[in-house]
């Protein structure tokens, strides 16, 4: 059986004098619609409801997979980085994106199905909350509903933070994971090897009255004092070796010291020598690892004072004695000393009677540079100090990478590997070591200043051809440190020259037939530093505070649909037609939904107009008007007719 839908010749509609029927004798023309059958249960067919169905579940469970998500999150808290945690990571990457589409999807199901349940209750619904309900399916909607309905606060407030909700939970999805280094300890031992200036017999050749320098001990010490500036005054030797800092002279004996870096790098503080502790076993940690240990080690300490910036030559025995100083070299004048730049003479007092003696009494040096008109003497004193040194080392493959931390002062010093009895002790040792140390750098070009004497005055080119140094305005404190320096370098390169690196710092010292080894050892911390994942408790909480809710709405709204039995007409506007004076229409259809309805009536064509534009006060209304689907081609008087319908502002309705 077909039905049509009866469309009157004339498109608009009586006014209230006129004829309340909408069939007249005039001429209709009517349209077969093929899908308005007649009367119809509220049943849907299978494939509706099974499609319907299935996307509901879908959209149910939705919420489901951001709280395995945070669950999976807060089980990869403190992992090691892999691929299977950065995946999760993209994951939460695209949250921001997912959850408030999944959000909406789900709050705007549940305020439609909650606005339609509510209309099909026994007791009906007051419209204003019905407006309330059902246009808050978005956001933006809420908000409007709340600004401009304005009948019921509370609830639109409640719903509006109920859409709050969708970027807080996207964005702590977001958040769930970072990372973070953790540290793992681990203990063991470090070996270093003890500068007590035991004489192997290496640095020197030949008898004392044809000496030369070992061409190791030489090397060690001018490729030290050779290098640039900031490599002299970098945490590590020319070996990669740390060196040890000078102690302050006003720290106390037990305080602890942080040594100053910057001052260091600057060059306002200097280092014990510039040849560094060699260090061997860091290799009991795998990975980004910092190794944390003590070293104990001793130094002479020289403090100097400036007696004259210019004494004569043929004056020195009044400055000072044979038998303190060679005077023979000093009266000889510039010609016989200008290859050597200086000449030092040491004496060590006897502590015999001091063995045990917690602070031993400091040495003596005299002090000489030459100069053309005559010498500077400064006249200083040696200390031997003791340090403990805590050192830091963050090996790579192919660098130990330490430096000194912090330092104090050790008080007893009859360790015998602190201080160093045979150099400092024996005489004809300690003159073999001062008169080699002159030669060190020696240039035969006339007049010439020395390596060692041009470090001494603070000159940026250690190989200056200088000739002559004007030590007038010498910082005496500083003259003492660089002294200091120098002095110690030159001892341990001559002291056991051929012990210097021939093994890499991850190599563990071999044992010898006594069973054990030249190197002390020490314990050490290493603290090994590891990237692992970082689960944000605060976010996870958030989350998952954020998605019950959302799971709450989506059972909710997947429960209010099955209790709903009517056609779906809220918000479509092919609901309009319905009822519709205006829009005559074939009855029947009711069981239809809004979307079916569209389908049905998609090629009508419909204004909102003034129904009664030729009655005094108009009267606003959807109307149907004729198109060429309908009536074929517009006429010149359909056209007026149609434009007699417009709305004005100025006129009353």
């Amino acid at each position: 059986m077909t039905n049509h839908l009866r469309v009157p010749n004339e498109n608009f509609p009586p006014s209230a004098t006129e004829s309340d029927g909408l069939e007249s004798d005039s001429e209709t023309k009517s349209i077969i619609i093929d899908e308005w059958r007649g009367p119809q249960t509220l049943k849907r067919g299978a494939l509706v409801v099974t499609l319907s169905l299935t996307w509901d579940i879908i959209l149910t469970l939705g919420p489901i997979c951001f709280i395995v998500l945070a669950i999976l999150a807060l089980r990869l808290d403190g992992h090691t980085i892999s691929s299977y945690g950065d995946q999760l990571r993209d994951f939460t990457l695209v949250s921001p994106t997912i959850y408030p589409i999944l959000f909406a999807a789900i709050t705007s199901r549940f305020y439609k199905n909650l606005a339609r349940w509510r209309l099909e209750s026994r007791n009906g619904i007051r419209l204003a909350e019905l407006e309330q309900i059902f246009g808050s399916q978005s956001l933006a909607g809420a908000i409007e509903r709340l600004l401009f309905v304005r009948t019921h606060i509370i609830l639109g407030l409640m719903i509006f933070l109920t859409w709050g909700l969708s970027p807080l939970g996207g964005q702590s999805a977001a958040r769930l994971v970072s990372t973070k280094v953790a540290e793992s300890i681990a203990t063991g031992s470090v070996y270093y090897m003890p500068l007590n200036y035991f004489y192997d017999g290496t640095g020197v050749r030949g008898d004392y009255s044809g000496l030369g320098v070992d061409y190791i001990t030489d090397a060690l010490y001018l490729s030290s004092l050779f290098a640039s500036s900031s490599l002299r005054q970098s945490p590590t030797d020319l070996w990669d070796l740390p060196k040890i800092p000078q102690l302050p002279s006003t720290i106390k004996d037990g305080e602890v010291y942080n040594v100053n870096h910057g001052a260091l790098l600057n060059g306002d503080a200097h280092y014990t020598s510039l040849l560094g502790r060699r260090v061997q076993g860091l290799n009991y940690a795998q990975g980004n690892t910092t190794y944390e240990f003590i070293v104990e080690s001793s130094y002479v300490d020289i403090q100097c004072l400036l007696l004259n910036s210019s004494v004569p030559y043929n004056a020195s025995t009044d400055y000072v004695s044979k038998a303190e100083l060679n005077t023979t070299l000093l009266e000889q004048g510039p010609w016989g000393n200008l290859f050597f730049g200086f000449v030092a003479n040491m004496s060590v007092p006897d502590t015999t009677d001091l063995e045990f003696a917690l602070k031993k009494p400091p040495g003596y040096m005299l002090f000489a540079i030459f100069r053309f008109s005559g010498f500077g003497l400064f006249n200083c004193t040696t200390q031997a100090t003791v340090l403990e040194t805590s050192m830091q080392c963050h090996p790579t493959s192919s660098s130990a990478r330490c430096q000194a931390k912090s330092q104090k002062r050790v008080s007893n010093q009859n360790n015998e590997n602190r201080y160093p009895p045979d150099i400092l002790t024996g005489r004809w040792i300690r003159q073999v070591l001062l008169h080699t140390w002159r030669l060190s750098g020696a240039d035969t070009m006339m007049g010439s200043t020395s390596p060692t004497v041009s470090y001494l005055g603070n000159t940026l080119d250690p190989f200056s051809k200088d000739r002559g140094m004007d030590w007038t305005n010498l910082n005496e404190s500083d003259f003492s440190r660089r002294l200091t320096t120098l002095f110690n370098t030159y001892q341990e390169a001559f002291s056991t020259p051929r012990n210097q690196p021939s093994t890499t710092f991850m190599d563990t010292p071999v044992l010898d037939a006594s069973n054990s080894t030249m190197f002390n050892e020490t314990a050490s911390k290493a603290t090994t530093y590891v990237e692992v994942y970082d689960t944000q408790h605060k976010w996870v909480s958030l989350l998952i505070a954020a998605t019950m809710l959302l799971e709450m709405l989506a059972i909710g709204g997947l429960v209010l649909k099955y209790f709903v039995h009517g056609p779906d007409l809220l918000g479509f506007a092919s609901s309009m037609t319905r009822d519709n004076p205006y829009i005559p229409v074939a009855p029947g259809g009711t069981t239809l939904d809004g979307p079916e309805r569209a389908r049905v009536l998609g090629n009508m064509r419909v204004q909102i107009a003034d129904v009664r534009s030729s009655d005094e006060i108009g009267y606003i209304a959807m109307r149907s008007i004729p198109g060429p689907d309908y009536s074929g081609e517009e006429t010149g008087d359909s056209r007026v007719e149609l434009s007699r319908g417009l709305l004005g502002k100025n006129r009353l309705y």
